[in-house]
């Protein structure tokens, strides 16, 4: 990877990362995490009416029809034609935040537990280049 690519990857990620803050805040006020993605076009991106919109496009996803996320997702990055993106969503025990470019993944994890009476997101949990949705990347063992 080129210099200037890589240093779009790592710019969007450190973004990506910056925004695991909000999701304690949002954790601590409704104790859920609804799923959505942030896509990052590569280009200015239209409104059907024309409107140029520019910087991060964000999508919410239902989330009792997650049957319907990978195609949603996957027609989001078409239409931003997206560089990058993060996926956003509550499992059982924890909130992950799959962060996803051309040329590489990154992983949050953020665990979901019991302290007192209550429900919290402790520290994440990094991985690198290993989970993905596979919609911009894959390891390469995968890719073939």
């Amino acid at each position: 990877m080129g210099d200037p690519e890589r240093f779009i990857h790592d710019e969007l990620a450190r973004r990506a990362e910056e925004g695991l803050s909000s999701l304690y805040r949002v954790w601590k006020r409704r104790k859920k995490i609804d799923p959505f993605v942030i896509a990052w076009p590569s280009d200015t991106v239209y409104t059907e009416k024309g409107t140029p919109i520019e910087g991060p496009c964000v999508l919410e996803l239902p989330e009792d029809e997650k049957e319907l996320w990978d195609a949603l997702i996957a027609e989001t990055l078409r239409a931003t034609q997206a560089y990058g993106f993060v996926f956003i969503s509550q499992r059982e025990h924890d909130v992950q935040a799959i962060f996803e470019t051309r040329h590489g993944a990154k992983c949050w994890t953020l665990p979901i537990v019991r302290s007192g009476d209550a429900d919290i997101l402790k520290s994440p949990v990094v991985s690198v280049d290993e989970e993905c949705l596979g919609l911009l990347w894959r390891p390469s063992a995968l890719a073939n």
